[in-house]
């Protein structure tokens, strides 16, 4: 297990787990999108949205020791991102925005 703090990993029921940090990450709390771009990033075929949550919790003011393992996951999903992956990272972080800042 990575070095993050994840309820989801301790409780029978992960996927209630995920459902209810998809859920916090979708109503704009960086701490639920730290968790959920970790869980991503666990997933071989899910960097593009671990990507997509690091970057947006980053831009959400996620701080402290958080922001420091957010930086250093966002440092490891850019090398693993071709340039066409990036570039819908990149379209999926503004759609949020845009449905984000439209609630």
């Amino acid at each position: 297990m990575a070095p993050y703090d994840s309820y989801a990993h301790f409780t029978p029921n992960r996927h209630i787990a995920v459902e209810w940090i998809t859920k916090s990450a979708r109503a704009g709390y960086a701490p639920a999108q730290h968790q959920l771009a970790v869980l991503f990033s666990q997933d071989t075929d899910k960097y593009i949205e671990s990507y997509v949550w690091i970057e947006t919790a980053l831009q959400n003011g996620l701080n402290g020791r958080k922001k420091s393992q957010a930086e250093e996951l966002k440092k490891q999903l850019v090398k693993r991102l071709n340039a066409k992956d990036k570039e819908k990272a990149l379209e999926l972080i503004e759609e949020y925005k845009r449905n984000h800042n439209s609630q």
